[in-house]
Parts: C-alpha cells; sequence; structure tokens
C-alpha cells in the first residue's frame, strides 16, 4: 500500500516540475497527504501568478487580465480588420435630446439577445449560450452600429458592407455595465446607449440621429478593453481602480462625454470617489463642448458632484458662461467667426439704423453660419488653451487637479482629436505623468 502511495505522490510531484524543482518524496506513509496538499499549493500559485503577468505561461492558462472582458469580445484590432466582426440585429428604443439645443441625442438600443435555458434531471435552467451584455464589462468599450443596407444613405452605402465588413466609425456605449446589465436582466435583449449628434458632418450618424422609435439596425459585438493605454493594453481603468491611483476625466464633444458618462456613472468609480470625503477629490473630470446649450447630461452632473467627482466645463464659445465652475474661451471674432455680445449689439446697431434689408439679411444668415460652423468644429488652440488654463492654472496648482502627485494619477482621454491629444499628452508628460498612465477610450484609437 505504501509503494501506490508513492507512485501516486511522484505522479503529482512530477506534474508541478514545469514551473519549479520538486521537493525530495517523503519515506514514510503518513506524511504523503500533507506532501500532496502542499504540491497542489504550489502549482496553483505558480499558475495563478503567470497569468497575473499578462505574459507568457502556457496555452492552457487563461491570462489573468482576459478574465475581465466578457466572452464574445472583439479586443484585437487584427481581427476586426479581418472581417472577425459579428453583426447582430438591433432595434432603437428611444431617441432622446440630451442637450438643451436637441443636437445631441441618445439612442437607447435593444440588441436581439436569446438565449434557450436547458433544463433536466441535473441541470437547472442553465443557458446554453452567453448573452450578449455579458461581454460589456469595462467603461469605454464600444460598438459598430449601421443602417440595413437598404437603408443606408448613398455617400455611406459605397463599398456596399457585408455581412463581416468591419464597421466605419466606431460608438462608445454610454450607459454604464452595470447599468446595462440592469436593464437587461429581466428581458430578452441586451439594452444599452449610444450618443449621436445632429449636424456633425457625417451623413450615416446624421441619419441615426433621426431615426424613431422601431427602426431596425445592426450592431457588433463589444470592441476593445475599455479605457488602457496606448502603450500596454492591460494597463486599463481596473487597473487603475485597484492601485488606488486618482483619475482625471478629460471629453471633447458628444464622441468625450458618451465614454465618459459610462465611466462617471460605473459603481467601482463612484466608490473610488466616495473614498476621499477631504478636498482635493480623488476624481476630476473636464468637458471640452461648445456651450452651455450644447453640453450633454447636464442633469446627472449633480449626481456626480454629491458623489464627490468634481465636474468642469469648458466652453469654447466666449459667450457661454452659464455657469460658475466653468472656464470659457476669450476670443473676438476673426479668430473664430463667434462674435462676442458687445460686437454682436453694434452689429445689431448698424443694421437697424440703415442699409438694404436684402445684405442685412444676407450678413446675419452668413454670421449665423460662421458661428455655427464655429461652434460645430473648435479651434483646437482653443481647446488646448482652455485645457491649460483647467490643469495648470488652477487654484492650488496642477496637484489640486489629479488630487495627489502627478505619478500616480491616471488621465481618461475621450473624444479629443489626435492632434490634440498628442499635444495634451506632451505637456502632461512634462509634468511628470507617465505615458502609460495615460488611458484612451477605443472608439478614438482601436
Amino acid at each position: 500500500m505504501s509503494s501506490m502511495a508513492l507512485g501516486a505522490c511522484s505522479k503529482l510531484t512530477i506534474g508541478c516540475t514545469n514551473r519549479r524543482v520538486a521537493s525530495p518524496l517523503p519515506a514514510i506513509g503518513p506524511s504523503l497527504l500533507p506532501c500532496r496538499t502542499i504540491h497542489s499549493r504550489r502549482c496553483d500559485t505558480a499558475a495563478a501568478s503567470s497569468r497575473g503577468n499578462g505574459r507568457g505561461g502556457s496555452p492552457g492558462d487563461m491570462d489573468f487580465h482576459e478574465t475581465k472582458l466578457g466572452p464574445n469580445v472583439l479586443a484585437s484590432v487584427k481581427d476586426l480588420r479581418d472581417g472577425g466582426v459579428k453583426w447582430g440585429a438591433a432595434t432603437v428604443v428611444r431617441n432622446d435630446a440630451q442637450s438643451l439645443d436637441g443636437r445631441v441625442r441618445v439612442l437607447h438600443l435593444s440588441v436581439a439577445d436569446h438565449v434557450d435555458m436547458l433544463y433536466g434531471r441535473r441541470v437547472k435552467g442553465v443557458p446554453d449560450a452567453t448573452r450578449w451584455i455579458e461581454s460589456y464589462t469595462i467603461p469605454g468599450q464600444c460598438v459598430g452600429v449601421r443602417l440595413p443596407p437598404r437603408q443606408q444613405p448613398p455617400a455611406a452605402a459605397s463599398p456596399p458592407s457585408s455581412a463581416a465588413s468591419p464597421p466605419r466609425r466606431l460608438y462608445s456605449i454610454a450607459s454604464s455595465p452595470y447599468a446595462s446589465r440592469r436593464d437587461s436582466a429581466y428581458v430578452d435583449a441586451s439594452l444599452i446607449e449610444i450618443v449621436v449628434e445632429r449636424g456633425s458632418g457625417d451623413p450615416e450618424e446624421a441619419q441615426l440621429a433621426e431615426l424613431g422609435p422601431g427602426t431596425q439596425l445592426e450592431v457588433t459585438q463589444v470592441i476593445g478593453r475599455g479605457f488602457c493605454s496606448l502603450l500596454d493594453s492591460y494597463n486599463g481603468v481596473t487597473h487603475a481602480l485597484e492601485e488606488g491611483r486618482n483619475l482625471v476625466l478629460i471629453g471633447c464633444g458628444s464622441r468625450g462625454i458618451s465614454a465618459l458618462r459610462s465611466a462617471l456613472s460605473w459603481q467601482p468609480l463612484l466608490a473610488h470617489a466616495a473614498s476621499r470625503s477631504a478636498h482635493p477629490p480623488a476624481v476630476s473630470a473636464l468637458y471640452l463642448a461648445a456651450c452651455a446649450g450644447r453640453a450633454a447630461f447636464v442633469a446627472e452632473w449633480d449626481g456626480w458632484r454629491e458623489a464627490g467627482i468634481l465636474i468642469r466645463p469648458l466652453y469654447t464659445n466666449p459667450g457661454a458662461g452659464l455657469d460658475d465652475t466653468a472656464v470659457v474661451g476669450e476670443g473676438s471674432s476673426s479668430s473664430n467667426g463667434v462674435m462676442s455680445p458687445p460686437q454682436q449689439q453694434g452689429q445689431q446697431q448698424a443694421s437697424v439704423g440703415g442699409g438694404d434689408n436684402n445684405n442685412n439679411d444676407d450678413s446675419s444668415s452668413g454670421r449665423s453660419t460662421a458661428a455655427a460652423a464655429a461652434v460645430a468644429d473648435p479651434d483646437l488652440e482653443r481647446c488646448l488653451d482652455l485645457l491649460q488654463q483647467a490643469l495648470f492654472l488652477h487654484e492650488g496648482g496642477f496637484e489640486a487637479v489629479c488630487g495627489g502627485p502627478a505619478s500616480r494619477t491616471c488621465f481618461l482621454l475621450a473624444g479629443l482629436p489626435r492632434e490634440l491629444a498628442s499635444a495634451l499628452g506632451k505637456l502632461l508628460s512634462a509634468r511628470g505623468v507617465p505615458y502609460e498612465h495615460m488611458l484612451f477610450a477605443q472608439a478614438d484609437f482601436f
């Protein structure tokens, strides 16, 4: 009996030699049980450490970081370009306005997600497949949205879209992972929200912004790893929260606030913000918008502030100072086509005093067109100037915005044009923020 036990222990010890040299076998029977327990624990520990590094390890070991992603996430750029996209049916539930001027819209989508339940003598209500919503786990993940080929506008229908063709543009999911799972728990569909804007210049997005309830769409599976670094995709927002780092979120326009809203409404981030009641806050958010009328999700700002998050809007329009905490740009009509209130009053007095009415109408329409163009496409230099004022000229300095040392702060960037993101990254790096602590939304750089 002792020889059989020695054989079993030797097999277990040999199985552990792929990561270390095994300890000598014991010579007596009563100590075989402790030997079996010690070796199994060491082997499990080695496997866990190999998975935790995110690199190396045997092919049979699942990467520890991959367990934070959903089962059907398209996390590789190569798979996206090689046609690994899966399109599914979706329906528009609601189309709500989220700005005072009505240009920023939120589409509530119901993605088809029927899963059969298996029942048997030993199986009680087990799904036979994973649900679509289970892949959405981290803020900053995105999806591709398109109209059916027969409904696509002429500018977007060439070349024709195939069943596995990659999306032309990615939309960040605006609802938080917890909210989407809660709303989808008792329905036979996955409910998500995306943000679109009227008059954005994209024909496909303009058509999406006008859709009503019941319209059929096509949606891809969840794409990306959420907010993560461009240098190391495993370094993301979940890793920053686990290390207790301070967070500064910066979003630009409707694309930026869409990704920021999914993070600001995420329970782990709210808990992280509430963990520090003293000033400065652990989580801050800077939101670049054209004006107060174009700002989105204003009704939710108070809830975020009550959770301990510092929300500070940055308005590029000089006449948009309606918030005491806002940073408002300064400029003239020669710089961006938007006139200050004194200039507008002078123009109105000149038009009333005399001149041809037709000429005045033409000039007023030209000014309104120029102003609308300037609001729709803000100057990148002005945006960078506003960010410098909010970050570096804030009361208490840059560390007051970061909530502590800059080297212990992660910056979450969303919706910034690449030139603006590159310039801001250089400024942050000069202030001591490591590049691996700059996390980008997947819809911008995937």
